[in-house]
């Protein structure tokens, strides 16, 4: 195998055990990691994306890949509750991206699968790209959900929950929310 193959690999690697920082800041106990993040929007791509009427190898695609830029730029907190409080340095993410994908057996098509996710909620954005963005916000209310019955402050994860609610827009995704919702304590 290539040597730049295996550096890229050796680096995404390193997202199993990159903590979101929004976990770190609020002091839960065993923080997922991004990796953990990426698995559960897997995850709901694959019990969702039919009845979502998406290109399910479309969506799958882009949700291994929406944070792989997290390997170098770590886990970046754009958003609190209902708050933009900072923006991600998209210039610099296309660079570490590319260079990420440029060993794969479709670099071009993974970059570009990579891009389209940035257009998340944008006029003329795809289905694909906005409902992955809805369920980035699911799989992290999901988590906070999961402390919160472990025993954490309810009003440390809030603004998850918040976020989720401003950003969640398809009935499904809003019905599987309402259900999370309802399970808190």
């Amino acid at each position: 195998m290539k040597k730049r193959l295996v550096n890229s690999l050796l680096k995404v690697g390193k997202l199993k055990s990159l903590k979101r920082t929004g976990w770190v800041r609020e002091g839960m106990p065993d923080p997922e990691s991004v990796a953990e993040h990426t698995f559960r929007v897997c995850l709901l791509v694959v019990f969702l994306g039919e009845e979502l009427k998406v290109s399910m190898d479309k969506l799958l695609k882009m949700a291994v890949l929406h944070d792989i830029e997290e390997a170098a730029t770590e886990d970046p907190v754009t958003q609190r509750g209902t708050e933009d409080i900072d923006d991600h340095d998209h210039e610099s993410e296309k660079h570490i991206v590319r260079d990420l994908v440029s060993e794969a057996s479709a670099p071009q098509e993974l970059y570009q699968l990579w891009i389209e996710h940035l257009g998340k909620n944008a006029k003329g954005g795809s289905r694909e790209a906005d409902i992955l963005y809805q369920l980035g916000k699911i799989a992290t209310v999901w988590q906070a959900l999961e402390y919160e019955l472990d025993g954490a402050d309810p009003k440390k994860l809030d603004e998850f929950w918040e976020n989720a609610r401003e950003h969640t827009k398809e009935q499904l995704l809003i019905n599987l929310l309402d259900s999370l919702e309802k399970r808190r304590k």
